[in-house]
């Protein structure tokens, strides 16, 4: 999968996350993610996020989606999200 067609393919799935979240209104980040639809979005989003990880120079396209992450707390809990968060927390850094 080429840098292009995953990038737009993180964003609709952020996109459909995010709209997920309102329609479920303000709940707790514990009951967003078992909901079955964002549960399944999410996983997808991960393994976008891992796809992206193996490709050179994406880290700092990858950092626009960082909202949804953090939103959903996913490094709590998904591996390939606490390496997607320190890998781009180094290289805002630099």
């Amino acid at each position: 999968m080429d840098f292009n067609r995953i990038m737009r393919e993180i964003e609709e799935v952020s996109r459909r996350i995010e709209e997920r979240i309102k329609e479920l209104g303000d709940g707790d980040p514990v009951s967003m993610r078992h909901d079955p639809v964002i549960a399944r979005l999410k996983a997808r989003l991960c393994m976008l996020h891992e796809r992206g990880l193996r490709a050179c120079g994406m880290c700092s396209e990858l950092a626009r989606v960082l909202p949804v992450v953090e939103k959903l707390y996913l490094s709590e809990e998904e591996p390939c999200c606490l390496k997607l968060l320190r890998r781009l927390r180094s290289e805002q850094a630099r």
